[in-house]
């Protein structure tokens, strides 16, 4: 009866989810009462965060449907089950999609198996692209893919947390590495290692380091700072990685400050130009640890910027202005720079 009823209710936009249930007791019927997943109110949780109410950042599907089905079973042998419409509408549209919505986008049993089986080579977007083929009917979504895979790690890792995890990988590895602690709990918070090789192509290419600070979700769930070289012939390799609690200045201090004691023991030049996107705090650890090391932008985030906020001002000009500025930006001489700077300004001096 469940799956009937679970079934039909996908294939009209409508997920349908147990109420109540009960067994035989007294002499009286099992019965299941069924209804759609947007039934009743949402109820805030009751924990709070320090003596304030905790609010979550999210949206709720229930708007109090009260679409709802009464299932009995049929005596004696209580094998079928009669349904009973109990309340036959729903007071909302159904759903076109039904992608990341909680009970249809539950990985079956071989499904889960199969992302974790993918998982140390293949991306989850990719995965899931994969399960979508096999089966025109999943209705999975990204977040069920990243939730397996974080389970089944943190069944891996044995209760360790992640940081400490990527430790044991480092020390069983060779990788030159540095953790700070908490000294309340004594628990790894930052951890930073280099490849002894990156190393080495530091010494031999030290004039150019891009910095980028990853704030966004990845498989350990913290911030990621990467530090990446550039060799005479125009190829990026990879100095160093950090996880760091958070992107404060405190914790990015300790990690530019560990790059430093890093290089001065191994003996090499400090590095000539640091490019970083405009954050502020980042910018500002550099200056403490390397104040003679120049600063630049990173052109590809000021392209970003300046499409973001300068389409809103040009409109139909835009794609002139962006000849103009990448012609700028693309100049070999000071000369050739303030020449196309003038022509540009001349041109949309009206903005």
């Amino acid at each position: 009866m469940l799956d009937l009823v679970r079934s039909v209710g996908q294939q009209n936009g409508i997920v349908m989810v147990i109420k109540r249930s009960a067994n035989f007791k007294g002499g009286r019927l099992p019965k299941c009462i069924l209804g759609c997943e947007r039934g009743g109110k949402y109820e805030p949780p009751r924990y709070h965060s320090e003596g304030q109410p905790l609010q979550r950042n999210t949206e709720t599907r229930k708007c109090d449907c009260p679409f709802e089905l009464r299932g009995v079973p049929i005596p004696p042998d209580c094998v079928m089950w009669f349904l009973l419409i109990k309340y036959g509408f729903h007071n909302h549209e159904t759903a076109k999609y039904l992608d990341d919505h909680e009970y249809p986008s539950r990985l079956k049993p071989v499904e889960k198996q199969f992302v974790i089986e993918m998982a140390g080579s293949t991306k989850p977007r990719e995965i899931l692209n994969v399960l979508k083929e096999r089966d025109s009917t999943n209705t999975t979504g990204i977040q069920s893919i990243y939730n397996a895979i974080y389970k089944h790690n943190e069944v891996k890792w044995g209760g360790i947390n992640p940081i400490q995890h990527v430790l044991d990988q480092l020390i069983s590895n060779r990788y030159l590495h540095a953790f700070m602690k908490n000294p309340a709990t004594n628990e790894i918070i930052d951890i930073l290692w280099v490849h002894p090789k990156s190393l080495e192509l530091f010494i031999y290419f030290p004039t150019v380091l891009i910095i980028d600070a990853t704030y966004k979700t990845n498989e350990y769930r913290i911030p990621l700072l990467e530090v990446v070289g550039i060799t005479s012939t125009m190829q990026i390799y990879s100095l160093i990685f950090a996880y760091l609690a958070n992107e404060k200045f405190d914790r990015l201090t300790w990690a530019l400050g560990t790059l430093k004691k890093l290089i001065i023991e191994k003996g090499a030049v400090m590095p000539s130009v640091f490019v970083t996107d405009q954050d502020l705090v980042l910018m500002k650890a550099i200056e403490t640890y390397f104040p003679t090391t120049r600063h630049i932008l990173c052109i590809w985030h000021i392209n970003q910027n300046m499409v973001k906020y300068c389409s809103l001002i040009l409109g139909s000009e835009m794609t002139r202005f962006l000849t103009s500025w990448h012609s700028l930006i693309m100049s070999s001489t000071p000369e050739s720079y303030q020449q196309k700077w003038h022509i540009l300004v001349g041109e949309f001096k009206s903005y």
